[in-house]
């Protein structure tokens, strides 16, 4: 069996997740404060739908920057936390993207960080303990 057929896959809406700044959507702060929480539903893999700024008529899948971070939901430096602390704790941490001929932020800052795999939407970073 292949990776994703036996791994729990915990798909996470930002904007319904943890709401860490009290205005009422969730943040890539509070997908990080609760990293622990999921790795003990036996988590394998975290799965985040579009963060990227956005014009929000499709709940932000109709990215309109995929280089930057909506500030809905934090910044860059948020995901950059996010990121590394996953990596401690899931063996694959998938961000959606779409195809674009200029890469969107994830590819590019996930791959100073670690080998990362582009499989259809997702960009998959494999954790430091695979």
């Amino acid at each position: 069996m292949r990776w994703w057929q036996k791994t729990v896959v915990y798909e996470c809406y930002p904007r319904s997740f943890l709401d860490t700044r009290g205005q009422g959507t969730g943040t890539i702060e509070g997908i990080r404060q609760k990293l622990d929480y999921l790795s003990s539903l036996g988590t394998g893999a975290i799965w985040i739908t579009p963060v990227y700024v956005s014009p929000m008529v499709d709940n932000g899948y109709d990215i309109a920057d995929y280089c930057a971070i909506d500030p809905l939901f934090g910044t860059m430096e948020d995901m950059d936390k996010l990121i590394s602390d996953a990596r401690d704790r899931a063996p694959i941490l998938a961000i959606m993207y779409s195809k674009k001929p200029s890469l969107p932020f994830t590819l590019e800052r996930v791959n100073a960080k670690v080998t990362s795999t582009i499989r259809g939407n997702m960009l998959l970073a494999p954790s430091r303990k695979s």
